[in-house]
C-alpha cells in the first residue's frame, strides 16, 4: 500500500503541480524508493512507437542486482498505465533485453553496459540506470543526484533513435543532454 500512495503521489508531483525534489525532503523514503518510482512513471511519461505499444505486453526488466532492482517487482508488478498491465521481469546478460520496454540496468561491469547499449541501439527500449556518467555513455536516463534529490538525466539523442517520445513535464524536470552513442 506504500508504493500505491508514493506513486499516486509522484505522479501529481510529475504532472507538474510540485517539483520532485519536495518529494525527497518532505517523506522518510529511501532514494532506492525513489528510483524504483521514478521507473515505474516512466511508463507513463514514455510514448513508445504504436507497433511496441499495441503489443499489450509491457514488461519492466532488471540485469544485474541493487536496491532499486529488489524494490521493482513490489512497485510496478501488475500496476496499470492506460490498457497496459506492468509485469517485472529479472534478466541475466545472455537473456533477449529487446524483449523488454524499461530496462533498468543495476550496477554491473562498464564493459557489459557498452555492450548492452551497442546490443539495443535501433530498439525501442528505454535503458535507466543509476550509474554515473550512464546518460553520457548513450543510456536513455541516468537517475543521477542533483545536490541531495534523485534527479533524471535524459540523453535526447538516444530517446530521439529509439523512437520515444518523452513528456514535456519529464523533459522540463530532467537535465537533457545531447550525446551520440558510442
Amino acid at each position: 500500500m506504500r508504493y500505491h500512495r508514493l506513486i499516486l503521489l509522484s505522479s501529481v508531483l510529475l504532472g507538474g503541480l510540485l517539483p520532485w525534489p519536495c518529494v525527497c525532503q518532505a517523506n522518510e523514503v529511501s532514494e532506492a524508493e525513489i528510483k524504483a518510482v521514478f521507473v515505474y512513471n516512466f511508463a507513463s511519461f514514455v510514448r513508445w512507437p504504436s507497433d511496441i505499444a499495441d503489443s499489450g505486453n509491457f514488461s519492466v526488466c532488471a540485469l544485474g542486482e541493487d536496491e532499486v532492482t529488489r524494490l521493482l517487482p513490489k512497485v510496478v508488478d501488475g500496476e496499470a498505465v492506460g490498457d497496459e498491465v506492468l509485469r517485472f521481469h529479472p534478466k541475466t546478460a545472455s537473456d533477449d533485453l529487446r524483449t523488454c520496454r524499461i530496462l533498468y540496468i543495476a550496477s554491473v561491469d562498464q564493459p557489459l553496459v557498452e555492450n548492452i547499449l551497442v546490443a539495443l541501439q535501433g530498439t525501442s527500449v528505454l535503458t535507466v540506470s543509476s550509474q554515473e556518467g550512464f546518460a553520457q555513455r548513450g543510456g536513455a536516463i541516468e537517475l543521477g543526484r542533483k545536490g541531495r534529490n534523485v534527479h533524471p538525466v535524459i540523453n535526447k539523442t538516444t530517446i530521439r533513435d529509439a523512437r520515444l517520445r518523452v513528456s514535456a513535464p519529464l523533459m522540463r524536470l530532467a537535465t537533457v543532454i545531447e550525446v551520440e552513442a558510442r
